[in-house]
């Protein structure tokens, strides 16, 4: 099977990164991690800085010997493989296109040489194609756009057929507007290719638009792993939930089951399975899913909240308002034809829909 076909049905796992570990001296960077990347998926490592994403992605490739645990590959234990004999394509955040050679010397870089001259032009022809560059052989990288340039780095990757791409802070490079496009570009590229392809990235926003699978890491760790919609929806904790994403904290103590009372003395209906009386939680919900002048109150609880000030964002406008009993700060996004009418120093009064709130153990970071 080459990088070339399309996404298996069975989805089953390409890449199996098993309790790895890596130290550079008395620092651990990576710490008995696991990850499964799916057969034709586009998955995302994200993390803080030196969470540690960029020295998984090098020991994946073969750049970083592991210390401790097994990589495997499409079927093959490639642990203590050399990088070049583990089958996978290597995009730098620079591109690391050579300036001197046109678009086709630079891809047909990547071929075997084990081919002829006419194969490896019907190849080279093949993969500039493929990206959506045919007729861009006889340029220089220096004529090309920044996205282009992604394009023909990507195609020299894929060249040798490898069974995984990896990209190391792909788009880091580019102004934001050209980011947007190149992101895009990137992602239907991968579709179409069907190419496995893990990506290193920094920006969650990124992470969330392209792939279809995110692991995000913390101190040399995976803390979870899945769906974009389950990591935003459904975090295993409270860093996850702040992480990707804009998440509301109000701290609050188990009462009776099925309650907690927050701070400010309301009482608030949520799942506390598990949770002793008294223990203490924080209660997390998104900005969007905080609803502005409820009309009913018998699906979560009411709050009121003084506006400190605005954020137009386009579409929405985004409220930081104070809960006054507690002191909590809340951010709520409405439709900016709304927000617009309501001014700094506003009372409002807000719903907290039980359904999208979220309990996480007190004091977690």
């Amino acid at each position: 099977m080459t990088a070339m076909n399309v996404i298996d049905a069975d989805f089953s796992p390409l890449l199996r990164v098993s309790r790895i570990s890596k130290r550079f001296g008395r620092t651990s960077a990576l710490a008995d991690v696991d990850l499964d990347v799916p057969r034709g998926s586009f998955t995302c490592l994200v993390g803080p800085s030196g969470c540690g994403k960029t020295t998984l992605l090098r020991c994946i490739c073969g750049l970083e010997t592991v210390d401790t645990g097994r990589i495997v590959c499409a079927g093959r234990d490639i642990t203590d493989l050399s990088p070049s004999a583990r089958q996978m394509g290597l995009v730098f955040q620079s591109y690391a296109l050579f300036p001197n050679l046109n678009v086709t010397r630079n891809v047909a870089y990547g071929v075997p040489r084990t081919l002829g001259r006419r194969e490896i032009e019907r190849k080279v022809d093949a993969l500039l194609e493929a990206v959506g560059l045919s007729g861009y052989g006889a340029r220089r990288p220096e004529e090309l756009s920044g996205g282009q340039q992604q394009r023909v780095a990507i195609a020299r990757a894929l060249a040798p057929e490898p069974s995984l791409l990896l990209l190391d802070e792909p788009l880091s490079a580019l102004d934001a507007q050209l980011r947007l496009q190149v992101r895009a570009e990137l992602q239907s590229l991968q579709k179409r290719l069907g190419v496995t392809t893990v990506m290193v990235t920094h920006d969650q926003a990124e992470a969330l638009a392209v792939a279809d699978r995110i692991a995000v890491m913390k101190e040399g760790l995976v803390v979870q792993a899945g769906s974009p919609f389950d990591l935003y929806y459904r975090p295993a904790d409270r860093f996850v939930a702040g992480f990707l994403g804009r998440m509301n904290f109000l701290s609050a103590k188990a009462q009776a089951p099925g309650c907690v009372q927050l701070a400010s003395g309301e009482a608030v209906g949520v799942d506390t399975e598990g949770l002793a009386a008294g223990v203490a939680v924080d209660l997390g919900i998104r900005p969007e899913d905080v609803v502005l002048s409820p009309e009913a109150a018998n699906d979560g609880t009411c709050l009121g909240l003084r506006v400190l000030r605005r954020e137009f964002v386009g579409a929405m406008m985004r409220l930081e308002a104070v809960h006054v009993g507690c002191d909590a700060v809340l951010a709520l996004d409405v439709p900016a034809r709304l927000g617009r009418t309501i001014g700094e120093g506003a009372e409002i009064e807000v719903l907290l829909p039980a359904a999208r709130l979220h309990v996480f153990p007190a004091g977690q970071v």
